[in-house]
């Protein structure tokens, strides 16, 4: 037997997140132990193969489609390969998540352009998922899409969460492999009684939660959400990142009603960091990936937006016919002062 290799780096935001599961050192130690005798290779990552010695599953069960969505939500680097940085984070997050929650990881692994629905087309579309490269019949059994048919006499063509979760309901078969994915994948990843001691904390502190707040996301709770919290939440930051101009909820200075609301989209945005279905999808291609801000990039952010500032005070001085750089005492300029800006 070769020599058990050393724990690799984990990265700070990643400790945080695996801190939010209760993970600690020893467990980490568990984790790497369980994917150094997957990674048979030796070379310090996973391809999807890997994912299913883990799973102990074939590539034409009804978990297969899930294990690929999984796989590819991790694949930070979108090129095939799992670090064990993106495994023992997106791995643990998708162990994380509460029964809500594993309906929301499929309903996001249906809604593949993340326009907030899933249609009837596009589930019909999963339901007749084959193995790649396979000539078989489909994974599904046909009751499946009966049961479309059936939902609601038919007479639908598209489906929000709340829905889908009443389709889940009226016909669990339909949503079992994800159930039962997750509970593969809790056996193999610190045992079904440390997610279920897990579960349980969460009950609890939604229990204690629920006299403080009437909001259906618990701020002080690790990050659940509803989906139409996860898509503006999304939708936000991926615009912040996009455009650093972008103000954000800390922007500015704290008076007035606004303020107050800002408070709260701070609040509820310091909660979603914890939510476990968006840290465990890293793989930046995914319409629901949420990009993660270092305090560099923070930084580059504030410069660019004083840089804006800057750029639109000295146009509005051109205009003014006021030399760049003169003493505002020098021009009657109504309202100006040392923290003026154009944007106020």
């Amino acid at each position: 037997m070769g020599q058990r290799l050393p724990l690799p780096p984990i990265e700070h935001r990643s400790k945080q997140i695996l801190s939010h599961y209760r993970i600690r050192k020893a467990e980490m130690e568990k984790l790497w132990e369980v994917f150094t005798s997957i990674d048979r290779d030796r070379n310090g990552f996973w391809t999807l193969a890997e994912c299913f010695i883990l799973a102990k599953e074939q590539t034409n069960s009804t978990v297969a489609p899930l294990i690929h969505s999984l796989f590819y939500f991790a694949d930070r680097g979108n090129d095939g390969n799992l670090s064990f940085d993106d495994f023992i984070v997106s791995f643990t997050s998708f162990c994380a998540l509460s029964r809500e929650e594993v309906l929301q990881f499929f309903f996001i692994v249906v809604d593949s352009d993340r326009n907030g629905y899933v249609s009837k087309s596009e589930l019909k579309e999963f339901f007749a998922y084959r193995p790649p490269g396979v000539d078989s019949a489909p994974v599904f059994p046909l009751n499946n899409k009966r049961a479309l048919g059936l939902f609601r006499d038919g007479h639908w063509e598209r489906l929000h969460f709340d829905d889908f979760a009443e389709l889940a309901d009226t016909f669990p078969n339909i949503t079992f492999p994800a159930f039962h994915l997750q509970e593969l994948v809790r056996k193999k990843l610190l045992g079904l009684q440390f997610w279920e001691n897990w579960d349980d904390e969460r009950v609890l502190k939604m229990q204690q939660d629920a006299d403080l707040a009437s909001d259906k996301t618990q701020t002080d709770q690790p990050g659940r959400a509803t989906m139409k919290d996860i898509l503006e939440y999304s939708t936000r930051k991926i615009t912040e990142n996009v455009d650093p101009t972008v103000k954000k909820p800390t922007d500015g200075e704290d008076h007035g009603e606004g303020s107050t609301q800002e408070t709260v989209t701070r609040e509820k945005d310091e909660a979603m960091a914890k939510n476990p279905l968006l840290n465990l999808i890293r793989n930046p291609t995914c319409a629901y990936h949420v990009p993660y801000v270092t305090e560099e990039f923070r930084r580059l952010q504030e410069e660019a937006r004083k840089l804006e500032k800057d750029k639109q005070k000295r146009q509005l001085l051109a205009e003014l016919n006021i030399p760049e750089g003169a003493g505002m005492d020098d021009y009657s300029i109504s309202g100006a002062s040392e923290d003026w800006s154009p944007d106020v």
